[in-house]
């Protein structure tokens, strides 16, 4: 088995949930007392918010390299970035990293694809609703992306950074994002990418379509690809 890394932090709780998934889903399919061997460096989310506000992706990417060399001089042989944001300058991290990164968008798009999905919705933090490489991705596989209206992208993004990275789920909170999925679902949208790692916890009970949990994909592909010795 191969070792994973996970660079997390981003927030804390969403990369809980990252290790829960993993350790979880493999007791389950191996009960033998074995687990997957992990990595983990957790960065410092404040600083993180603070250079993604002020548009200084540049120190994103230094801070974010450095971390994946430590993860990589700690002998993970793949490593995940546990956020949906940090994506935007993904392909940057790649060309970096001195080992392999698996990119949490790419195993989205699979999922869709292997679901039969053409037109999705998007929910995450208004940057990556409001950005392009999400679409980018998809457009690749012939999937319309979906996002919701200015004003519900704005209050979303105040339920992530208000109450979800703190590990709080309000009832307001998840009528916030049940009517972002309903409006989306009424626009045409066959699903809903839950497209950032903390907005599961926040899952309406009952939705008019799939809801796309992208922690929970992200992470079983990390640990099939440790399993299957790196296939990607």
């Amino acid at each position: 088995m191969q070792r994973i890394g996970i660079l997390g932090g981003l927030s804390p709780r969403s990369t809980a949930r990252y290790y829960d998934i993993i350790t979880s889903t493999h007791a389950r399919r191996c009960p033998d007392l074995s687990s997957p061997e992990i990595v983990l460096f957790s960065m410092n989310f404040k600083k993180f918010v603070e250079w993604q506000s002020a548009g200084k992706w540049d120190e994103i990417k230094e801070v974010t390299v450095s971390a994946l060399q430590t993860i990589a001089a700690a002998g993970a042989d793949f490593a995940l970035v546990a956020a949906g944001t940090v994506h935007h300058v993904f392909g940057a991290l790649e060309d970096m990293s001195s080992i392999p990164l698996l990119s949490q968008i790419e195993c989205v798009a699979d999922e869709v694809a292997r679901r039969g999905f053409r037109t999705v919705g998007l929910l995450g933090t208004a940057f990556t609703m409001r950005a392009s490489f999400y679409q980018q991705t998809f457009e690749r596989q012939g999937v319309r992306i979906m996002v919701p209206e200015p004003d519900e992208i704005v209050c979303i993004d105040d339920v992530i950074y208000r109450n979800l990275v703190k590990g709080v789920a309000t009832e307001s909170s998840r009528d916030a994002v049940r009517r972002a999925v309903e409006g989306l679902a009424r626009k045409g949208a066959q699903a809903v990418i839950m497209g950032c790692t903390e907005l599961p916890e926040a899952a309406p009970d009952e939705s008019p379509v799939p809801l796309l949990d992208v922690t929970r994909i992200h992470a079983i592909a990390a640990l099939d690809r440790a399993t299957s010795g790196g296939a990607a």
